[in-house]
């Protein structure tokens, strides 16, 4: 299903300031689609190794709806790997005991209360991708937030600060 994606590069890694950002640090990679679309990801840091995902087109990123944009390039799938590829590299290389997150939000002609499509989607894809051995599936519905939650850590004490993130 999620089994092919694009090629993506490093932009950089940018260091979060605690007064002024929720996050400790956030890694920038970029892609394009197949119709030469550039696409950002972020990868956001949070404590107990706990990192939220976020993509846009970059043709968005000055836009406050960035993130509910639907691009129209019928190519979602492979948009939605290659975050993928993204998480499952950086879990192998830089941080072995990652958690993930994301938060499905809804797009421009949804209603905005929980369970948008996204976050039915990215559920899916946590669930099939990453497997109950090795991580706990958590869902906050109302929030549209999923998340994997490794095993190899504190895992009621993730549950518990997610918890506190989604007051």
């Amino acid at each position: 299903m999620f089994d092919s994606s694009y090629a993506y590069k490093v932009i950089s890694r940018e260091r979060g300031f605690p007064k002024l950002t929720d996050y400790k640090n956030a890694w920038l990679y970029f892609f394009d689609d197949k119709l030469s679309n550039r696409y950002i990801v972020r990868l956001k840091e949070f404590e107990y190794d706990v990192y939220f995902i976020k993509f846009h087109q970059r043709k968005d990123k000055n836009s406050h709806n960035k993130y509910r944009v639907e691009t129209h390039v019928n190519d979602s799938m492979k948009i939605i790997g290659t975050c993928l590829q993204i998480m499952l590299d950086f879990l192998e290389e830089k941080c072995e005991v990652a958690s993930f997150g994301a938060v499905g939000v809804s797009s421009l002609d949804e209603q905005e209360e929980g369970r948008s499509q996204r976050f039915r989607i990215y559920e899916l894809l946590f669930k099939n991708i990453f497997s109950d051995v090795d991580f706990i599936h958590a869902d906050m519905p109302d929030s549209s937030a999923t998340f994997i939650i490794n095993r190899k850590t504190d895992v009621e004490k993730v549950l518990s600060y997610l918890a506190q993130l989604f007051e």
